[in-house]
């Protein structure tokens, strides 16, 4: 069964006042020490939940807390590999361009996926630590351009306006499908890589190509 979230419209995947890593770690809760055990389905839960955290993460107006809040996921020396690693990107970077998506999408912007999945912990190349591997499984983004004009990254993509007709305000756009895998030691994720299987559009630059595409084809229809 596919799961929805959506509330107040902002890319959430939980309700707003969600624990923070370093609340969980006040509160003694560790990720992968929490995943150990013979029955761990409760500490499979608490690993979905630091990742369902970071996703649906907003809990303040003012974006330069939100931005300092949504880091806080990360370790220090994070990386984020996107689209089967042909794309890598810093923590920060990442960050940057899911409050661009969320501050351009700010009615509908959705996350659905089929499942979330937990391995337990275990030693991986390139990282120093044992880590829990999360999977987020056939996540696709979804959303209403209603807000400013998006770019994912500038000056690569230019910013395109929302698209304005006689009875709506910006264009419906939904992504195909992708995994999301998180690696998480100590309340932290080392790294975040996204996957596909030959899907055309993915993460906000997917998002982005929609809304060019869809501009496009309206201005072909209003100059026949």
């Amino acid at each position: 069964c596919r799961r929805y979230y959506n509330s107040m419209g902002v890319f959430y995947l939980v309700k707003r006042g969600a624990a923070t890593p370093k609340e969980n770690e006040a509160n003694g809760e560790s990720c992968e020490s929490l995943a150990e055990g013979e029955n761990n389905s409760s500490n499979n839960h608490s690993c979905i939940r630091l990742v369902e955290q970071f996703l649906g993460r907003n809990d303040d107006n003012d974006e330069n807390n939100e931005e300092d809040n949504l880091l806080d996921y990360f370790d220090k020396n994070a990386m984020v590999f996107l689209d089967n690693v042909s794309s890598v990107k810093s923590a920060a970077e990442f960050v940057r361009v899911l409050r661009e998506v969320r501050r351009c999408f700010p009615d509908d912007a959705t996350l659905t996926y089929d499942e979330i999945r937990v391995e337990p912990p275990k030693h991986l190349p390139g990282l120093p630590d044992a880590v829990v591997v999360v999977t987020v499984v056939a996540a696709r983004m979804s959303g209403t351009h209603t807000g400013p004009a998006f770019s994912p990254r500038q000056p690569k993509f230019p910013p395109i306006a929302p698209t304005t007709t006689a009875t709506t305000t910006g264009q419906f756009v939904e992504n195909d499908e992708e995994d999301y895998t998180f690696y998480l030691h100590d309340n932290k994720i080392l790294r975040m890589g996204t996957t596909n299987q030959g899907a055309t559009f993915t993460g906000a630059k997917g998002l982005y190509e929609q809304l060019v595409k869809k501009d496009q084809q309206q201005q072909q229809q209003a100059g026949s």
